[in-house]
This record gives structure tokens, C-alpha cells and sequence, in this order.
């Protein structure tokens, strides 16, 4: 009897049966034989898998409908395109009406709330990436009946809109998260609950008056208060819309801040703490059990050591998408039609770090210094086994904030010289919020009464009455509260691995000076970043130039109220237009080799173009680079070691190695804040105030 082997099948059945090993298998089979090797290499199903883990991509879990040549064609085209960065298209959107602060940019549409009276009355979406059709689709939901919404955030790929509104008086909880539908702002039909009710109402506690954040990944929502005064601190819940689950069922408390969050997989998230160190914790769904899941705090990962007299301000994250995000057909109804999305544990994070010296402060300011360092999703999700053995076992309660680090001073405005930046240099965000602490907190860091607000936080007003107003560019000073012991759960009471800074910081980390201003939330895509510039060749974060990100005339015609928080600026003149580059960075490994390979001197600024072929297998249409939009490009690849200039508020220089490439537009573009998706890139122009006056939408690549 004759022996069948793999090689003996039909190549079909030999494809169809190595579909079902993972990438690096189907590597190894390449060097098994010629034979095998001639195969895969044919294969259109093979080679977008393998293309698709080179790019750090996965296809959506539903069906895709195009034939694998043309999945793989347009793959190819559109990773060249980015590479290239030369935008096919340039729209301007037409705004119906004059933009509120509070905003939200996900799955090519854009939400903007409209404010009345300091209220947000309305939700508008602009669908944007049928405006390469020449058309523009805008649909509103009023938000007439809801108490107060101070915060939403949306999600296309499920048709899911969460608007975070104070919950009325006669209720038991603080807030109430409304889950309806995108289209429809009726209550979502998958939604296990239309309304799910967060932070239970205590007699001492009637109401927060501290910065908040949400955040959709798949099934999960995560909603942060990061301080409630009065109350037990930084507070952290995650639900499960979907299927609801037990009240409370997965739930961090914390007596100090918690500065922010972010999802590193459905079922790993990451606290950011005020005395600077991330915390990583484990947890099961909380809509998959019939008891309380209690969150794990599985290590914690320190901050390189500030100076003596140096103390935290804030720290922010940012990721972009989620974990959980899978474009799948939702996005198909809206012309969204997604082949790929990043994969979820090879995605790039942002966290930006605001220090100050309260030796330094006045009676009105505070000089405050930026950084921002990335890191990549992996290096927690699959920490290196040396950490745990070179890290220190400790209890949990060693994580408490010393009274300098978490009950923090607050002058009012910003000011600097060389060493910091300055309120007049750098625009701080205009307030939505009073500015002083209510009469029973207590400040042990100094005696400034007034901090500047952080950049880039959301909150509730200081009055219950006065809701409504929120926004992305504005926030209130961290409330101080008196620390005590810091994690509130009883049941996290197991030591836990704290991995120091010279461990795992340096190879994983690239750092640069910052500037106040910036919102990487929306500038993070993947394994890419996006901002303007004003200066290409200017070290760390001075490249924002003298506006601090903001250019353009002022005009603040449209605000329906003024800045009363930023009384030092001077709004007599309008400020001189300032133009910007656009930079580009790539953290994915493959495309950095690409790139080296390309280059003669890598590290060195070089002209760089790739030639761009129109999709017009796949797409049926042959785009041209934009006319407007120069093709000239200067790149470069860093891949060696870098030392930042601290300003003396750490210790010790931080050196950094994580590697990238990145790429600056020879055009300059009169624009204030840059974003990104997988396909476009945004422009907006604001005013002084933060509000939005006009954007431009840059598309990268053609739709299918």
C-alpha cells in the first residue's frame, strides 16, 4: 500500500490545512523542502497571514468578502501608502454648528457635543470617510432628558454611544452610563441594561468633584473617577454591557489618585499612580460570574526616581484602538469596510508625565515640566521572566504615596523659563471647573492655593447644578485628600513583584520632552503616532515652537463664555499664525527594517519617497497623491541609545532604546492638534479656548 503524504494532496488541501498553524509554523514549513516553500509562496491566503503578522495586524473576525489577491494587494498598497505618507484625498468637513470641548474620534466618525448655557445639549457624528464621495453625512441626537451629561465616548463597530450623566438626586449612585445605539440614540438592543448605575452615593458624598475617564474595549467599559473628595480616593470600575453582571464586580479603590487607565487585553488593565509607578492587575469578566470578580494586582512598575524636591502633577495614557475593538460588519453599513485592524497585544502606548517643584511655586504659578515616553502593549502583557527574579516581592501596602506625592499644591497658572514652560508659551487648557479645594480638604505638599489643571482629563462640575460641561482639552486641579492606606480591596492582600525602572524601563521605553498642550489620545494608531511640528531638527518636545501647540489667529467669537482661569494670557493681540510639519513615527518593528534596508546612513535625516501604485485591482479607482499635499519627504530610523535632557527634576538621565522611524512632511500646514485612524489623518484649527474652528480630513489610502 502506497503512503500518502502532505506533499502528495492536492495544493489546495495542503493550503487549506497549513491555515491552521500559526505564522511562525508556516515560516518554519518554508524551509522544509522547495516544494513547500513554492507552495506558500503562491498561496494568497498564506502570504496575508504572513503579511498580516509582519504589519502587526489580524483580520476582523467576520467575513471579509474579496478574494485573498485583492485582501493582499490592498495590504501591501496600504502599508506603502503610510510608509509614503502622501494623503489620495483632502476634504474640508463643514461644521453645522459652532463645536463644543467634548469630543470623540473613533472608527472614521467624528462626535462633537454642542453646549448651551454650559450644558451639553446634543451629540453630533460626522461620517467621514464618505466624504471622499463628495457627500457629507452628519446625523444629531438631542440628549433633552438626561441629567447633566458631562462625558461620552462611542464605539461604530458595535453602533455604541455611552453618554456619562450625574445620576438625580433621589438616586443611590453619583453617575448613570446610558448605553444606546449610534444611529438610533434609542437604548442599545444588546445592551444587558440601558442605564448601568457607577459609584454608589454615600452621606458624606453627594457628589464628585474630580476628573473622569471611559473606555470602550469590545464588551468591557471601564469608567475611572480618579478622585472623589471626601470619599476613598481614585475609584475604577469595569462592566460588561453586554451581559451586565453583579453590582460592583470588578472594582479598584484607592486612597490616592488614580491618574488614569488603559485596557492591555480583555482581561488586563493598567493603572497609572500619582506616586509614579504603573500597576497591572489581571480580572476575570464581570458579566461571566455570579460573584464579585476582585481584580489581581499582578506587579508594579516603577518610574525612574525624581528629585528631591520635585513631585508628580499628572500623568495621562494613551492607546488607540482598544483590545477589544474588531470592525467585523459594524463599520461595513457606513462604507467602513475594514480588512485588518491592529492586533491587540502589538499596539503602542502614550504616557505623558507633568512634574513640578513646589519649592518653586509662587502664590500664582507653578513651573511645570513635560515628558512623554511609549511603550508597547507586550512589554506588560509578557513581562520577561528576569524582572520577577531581579524585581522586589512586596506587599501591596507598600504602594502608599507619601503625603508630597499625592496630596499636591495647586497654584493657579503656569509660568516658566528655559527650564520649564510657560502659560503664555504653552496654552493650558481653560477650566471647566473651580479651581479652589472645597474647605475640607487639606493640603501637606505647600501652601499654594491654586493648581493649573491637567491637560487632557474630563470632569464633573464643581456643582451639581452646573453640570454638563466637559471636554477633552479641559479639567479641574486634582482635589487634595490626606492619604491613607492605599488599596481598598480587602481581598488584594498577596505580595506582589515590583519591578524597578532600571529593569524594565530603558530597552522598552523611548522618551522625549513634551509640551502641555498635546493629546496623544487621538494621535496614537497602532504602532504609529502623528503630531505637528514646528521644527524637525529641534531636541525633544521644543519642537511645538512658541504657540505650544496652538496656531493660528485667535478668535474666540464662537465661545459662549470666556477663560477666566488663564487670566495672565494676553488676548489683546491675536496670535501670529504659526505653520507646522506633520510627523510621522512607526514603531512596528517590520517597517523599521524595511527602512534600513532602504537607507544608506539610517540615522541621518534623507530624502525619501516610495513609489505608490493606485489601488485599482481592488478598488476600481486610480488615485493620485493629493496636489496640495507635497510628496518630498525627509526620514529617519533611530534604533540607538538616546538620553533626554530632565531639566534636573530626575535624579538621573533617562536613556531610552525602543526603536522607530519617522518621517516629516517638507510642507507646513497652519493647524493646532493632529489625529489619526487607520486610514486618514485630521487637522483641526481651534481657537484660544479650545474649542474647534475648522478641520481638514487627509485621507491616506481609498475605501473599498
Amino acid at each position: 500500500m502506497v503512503s500518502i503524504t502532505l506533499l502528495n494532496l492536492p495544493v489546495e488541501i495542503i493550503c487549506f490545512v497549513l491555515e491552521y498553524l500559526r505564522v511562525r509554523e508556516i515560516l518554519c514549513c518554508t524551509v522544509v523542502n522547495k516544494r513547500l516553500n513554492e507552495i506558500i509562496l503562491q498561496s494568497s491566503s498564506l502570504q496575508f497571514s504572513i503579511e498580516l503578522a509582519k504589519f502587526r495586524m489580524r483580520p476582523p473576525k467576520a467575513s471579509m468578502g474579496l478574494p485573498y489577491a485583492d485582501l493582499l494587494l490592498l495590504l501591501r498598497e496600504r502599508e506603502r501608502a503610510w510608509r509614503a505618507f502622501i494623503p489620495t484625498t483632502h476634504h474640508r468637513l463643514q461644521l453645522p454648528h459652532s463645536p463644543g470641548a467634548v469630543y470623540d474620534f473613533a472608527g472614521g466618525v467624528y462626535s462633537n457635543g454642542k453646549e448651551v448655557d454650559r450644558r451639553t445639549i446634543s451629540v453630533t457624528l460626522y461620517d467621514l470617510p464618505i466624504l471622499e464621495s463628495g457627500q457629507q453625512r452628519t446625523w444629531t441626537h438631542s440628549l433633552e432628558g438626561l441629567d447633566k451629561v458631562v462625558d461620552f465616548t462611542m464605539d461604530p463597530s458595535q453602533d455604541l454611544l455611552i453618554l456619562v450623566a450625574l445620576a438625580p438626586r433621589s438616586s443611590d449612585y453619583i453617575y448613570n452610563l446610558h448605553v444606546r445605539s449610534m444611529q438610533t440614540n434609542k437604548s442599545h438592543t444588546l445592551a444587558a441594561a440601558p442605564i448601568f448605575c457607577c459609584m454608589r452615593r454615600s452621606d458624606h458624598l453627594t457628589y464628585i468633584d474630580g476628573a473622569m475617564r471611559i473606555q470602550i474595549s469590545g464588551s468591557l467599559v471601564g469608567f475611572l473617577i480618579k478622585e472623589a473628595i471626601n470619599s476613598v480616593g481614585g475609584h475604577f470600575e469595569v462592566y460588561n454591557w453586554k451581559t451586565g453582571g453583579p453590582p460592583n464586580g470588578c472594582v479598584v479603590r484607592h486612597s490616592s489618585r488614580i491618574d488614569d487607565f488603559v485596557f492591555l487585553s480583555q482581561d488586563c488593565f493598567l493603572l497609572a499612580m500619582p506616586s509614579g509607578m504603573f500597576e497591572v492587575y489581571s480580572f476575570s469578566d464581570p458579566g461571566l460570574g455570579p460573584s464579585p470578580q476582585i481584580p489581581i494586582l499582578n506587579a508594579s512598575y516603577a518610574f525612574p526616581a525624581l528629585s528631591d524636591d520635585c513631585r508628580y502633577w499628572y500623568i495621562c495614557l494613551s492607546s488607540n484602538p482598544s483590545p477589544g475593538y474588531d470592525p467585523g460588519l459594524g463599520e461595513a453599513e457606513h462604507g467602513h469596510n475594514k480588512i485588518y485592524h491592529p492586533c491587540p497585544d502589538e499596539r503602542l502606548h502614550a504616557c505623558c508625565i507633568y512634574v513640578y517643584r513646589p519649592a518653586l511655586a509662587t502664590i500664582n504659578t507653578v513651573r511645570v515640566f513635560a515628558f512623554v515616553f511609549f511603550f508597547r502593549t507586550a512589554t506588560f502583557l509578557h513581562p520577561s521572566d528576569e524582572w520577577t527574579q531581579n524585581g522586589n516581592v512586596r506587599p501591596t501596602s507598600v504602594h502608599n504615596s507619601s503625603p508630597s506625592t499625592s496630596a499636591m499644591a495647586s497654584p493657579s497658572s503656569v509660568s516658566s523659563t528655559e527650564e520649564g514652560m510657560s502659560l503664555p508659551d504653552v496654552l493650558a487648557p481653560p477650566l471647566s471647573a473651580s479651581l479652589t479645594p472645597p474647605p475640607s480638604a487639606k493640603s501637606e505638599a505647600c501652601d499654594i492655593p491654586n493648581l493649573p489643571s491637567p491637560p487632557g482629563a474630563q470632569t464633573a462640575p464643581e456643582d451639581p447644578e452646573d453640570a454638563g460641561r466637559s471636554t477633552l482639552f479641559r479639567s479641574p486641579a486634582p482635589p487634595i485628600v490626606p492619604p491613607v492606606s492605599p488599596l481598598q480591596n480587602p481581598d488584594i492582600r498577596d505580595p506582589v513583584c515590583h519591578v524597578p525602572w532600571e529593569i524594565w524601563g530603558p530597552r522598552n521605553t523611548r522618551w522625549f520632552r513634551e509640551c502641555l498642550s498635546k493629546d496623544w489620545q487621538h494621535s496614537i494608531h497602532g504602532l504609529r503616532t502623528v503630531e505637528c511640528i514646528t521644527d524637525p531638527n529641534a531636541d525633544d518636545g521644543s519642537h511645538n515652537g512658541p504657540d505650544g501647540g496652538i496656531s493660528g489667529d485667535v478668535d474666540d467669537s464662537d465661545s459662549d463664555d470666556t477663560d477666566e482661569d488663564s487670566m495672565d494670557l494676553d488676548t489683546s493681540q491675536s496670535r501670529q499664525t504659526v505653520l507646522k510639519y506633520l510627523r510621522m513615527r512607526d514603531f512596528n518593528p517590520y517597517n523599521i527594517s524595511l527602512a534600513i534596508k532602504d537607507a544608506a546612513n539610517p540615522s541621518a535625516w534623507h530624502d525619501y519617497s516610495e513609489s505608490f501604485e493606485p489601488q485599482g485591482l481592488a478598488s476600481g479607482k486610480n488615485p493620485k497623491p493629493y496636489d496640495g499635499y507635497a510628496s518630498k519627504r525627509q526620514r529617519r530610523i533611530i534604533t540607538e541609545e538616546t538620553t533626554i535632557d530632565v531639566q534636573g527634576v530626575f535624579r538621573d538621565p533617562i536613556t531610552s532604546r525602543l526603536p522607530y522611524v519617522e518621517v516629516v512632511t517638507e510642507r507646513k500646514y497652519d493647524t493646532t492638534e493632529v489625529m489619526m485612524d487607520d486610514r486618514m489623518v485630521l487637522l483641526l484649527k481651534t481657537c484660544q479656548g479650545g474649542r474647534l474652528r475648522s478641520m481638514d480630513v487627509f485621507s491616506v489610502y481609498y475605501g473599498i
